[in-house]
């Protein structure tokens, strides 16, 4: 494959999830998730918790977060304690076997919480980590995964629980206890709290306890989840009644770890799986009204009520927009496409995970990306009409010198071209309120709402035939 596409690793991935704070990150190569497994069962675990989610979304008020720990709630022991305690209010456990930080860093990037509205979420993740990581690096992962549910999720309540205790390998007690102690300050009295009974589950000289932990990292035997049930049932009962506190994300336990080097982002592997499911909808539809663009735009076809469809399946659409996707991703990602698959009438394009990730790129190059798209896409369908909408304005309503510059380029683009419009979407939002985009790529329903409309007079010029030869501006 010669587009630069690479499986990207722990950090930075880390560096993704938080782009619009943070410079990217990348650190040595950690990790061993793209086998097979990765790709297939993983995937389809991951898409069946989304479809869950989704079902369920009104019901579901506890979520439990993390590994093959957390996993054993439901394809382990656990399993009829968590029935008799968690499920009556209704349980969403998105524990999968071998996650890492990364691993559940991506699925909430990739929605799984978007349609749901929980009271709490459980999270317990570090431990496969332990061998690749250093206990700041985890700490910071970590962090980010409650920065991520405290953003998204500002009315739930979050339990980092410590890491359990494990037999191997050598040292994993003392680098654990380290994590755990920077955990703790996580804790903020209401929204977060830290828990830590690991130590429940060691015998009197300090061992792990191995009736319990018969391979030395999972509890196995239905005792040790009473305990861990007993454990944490103080925070269920308290915070299922509670009302939410309005109190920020908590900060950071540990800086970023100093050691790691500024690298281009790329797409994981997992990126191409879902490419293949976006050809695989060119092939079912006509794809009228074609969708391209990244992390923001992606989550347009996850909000809960049916938007995007209730909006625009009407048109046959096609829905191209991936998290994490660059202009050099888009452009790999059409080529997949059998031209003759869809008809596009209208192809909207929104762009800005170049601006935000790092890798060096400048305003100009970005512009230069999306003209490329466009480029080829005006070659494969001369009579298609395109919308290049803007990026987002930060969370106070205005835009950085850089997306000012990109803005203005891909305004020019639009004007040169007799069959492109352009959607300024820092002027949509100027006079909204600040709160519909709290995080620069995770905008509110209220924000999509907004934007959809702002979308609409155009997509419904040329759908009911009504533009003429010269394009209609919109700003």
């Amino acid at each position: 494959m010669s587009h630069k596409i690479i499986y990207s690793k722990f950090t930075s991935i880390l560096a993704i999830a938080c782009a619009a704070t943070t410079p990217i990150f990348g650190a040595p190569d950690i990790a061993s998730s793209t086998t097979p497994k990765v790709l297939s069962e993983w995937l389809d675990l991951h898409e069946s918790m989304v479809e869950d989610a989704k079902a369920r979304a009104d019901e579901i008020q506890i979520v439990l977060l993390g590994d093959s720990i957390t996993r054993r709630w439901t394809a382990g022991s656990g399993r009829a304690l968590r029935e008799e305690r968690y499920d009556p209010y209704g349980c969403l456990n998105l524990g999968i076997s071998a996650d890492r930080i990364e691993h559940v860093i991506w699925r909430l990037e990739d929605g799984v919480l978007d349609p749901v509205s929980p009271k709490m979420v459980m999270l317990m993740i570090g431990t496969n980590n332990l061998h690749a990581n250093s206990a700041e690096e985890i700490a910071y992962g970590v962090w980010k995964i409650v920065d991520i549910l405290r953003t998204e999720h500002p009315d739930t309540r979050v339990l980092v629980q410590g890491i359990f205790p494990r037999s191997k390998p050598a040292g994993s007690m003392e680098k654990i206890q380290a994590i755990n102690e920077y955990l703790s300050q996580l804790d903020d009295g209401e929204m977060v709290r830290y828990t830590y009974f690991g130590d429940k589950f060691l015998k009197q000289d300090g061992s792990l306890n191995t009736t319990w932990f018969t391979d030395g990292l999972h509890p196995e035997k239905p005792e040790a989840f009473q305990i861990w049930a007993d454990s944490v049932q103080p925070f269920v009962d308290a915070w299922l009644t509670a009302a939410p506190v309005q109190m920020p994300p908590p900060a950071a336990p540990v800086a970023t770890p100093g050691k790691l080097k500024v690298v281009t982002p790329q797409a994981r592997k997992d990126w191409e799986y879902k490419v293949q499911r976006f050809v695989a909808q060119t092939e079912r539809s006509k794809g009228y009204l074609l969708f391209l663009g990244d992390t923001t735009l992606s989550r347009l076809n996850t909000i809960k009520d049916g938007l995007y469809d209730s909006e625009y399946q009407k048109y046959d659409p096609v829905f191209g927009a991936i998290w994490g996707n660059r202009t050099e991703n888009i452009l790999w990602q059409i080529e997949q496409v059998p031209q003759d698959n869809i008809a596009p009438k209208l192809i909207v394009i929104q762009m800005q995970e170049n601006l935000v990730s790092g890798g060096g790129t400048t305003p100009e190059q970005v512009a230069e990306g999306v003209k490329a798209i466009v480029d080829e896409l005006a070659k494969r369908y001369p009579d298609t009409r395109f919308l290049l909408e803007s990026t987002l304005p930060l969370r106070n309503g205005k835009a950085t010198s850089y997306m000012i510059e990109y803005n203005q380029r891909l305004q020019s683009i639009a004007e040169a071209m007799p069959q492109a419009d352009y959607l300024d979407l820092v002027e949509v939002f100027q006079d909204r309120p600040a709160n519909e985009i709290p995080v620069f790529s995770r905008p509110t329903k209220e924000a999509y709402q907004a934007w959809v409309e702002a979308q609409r007079p155009f997509i419904q010029a040329v759908f009911e035939g009504q533009l003429t030869a010269m394009p209609i501006r919109l700003n």
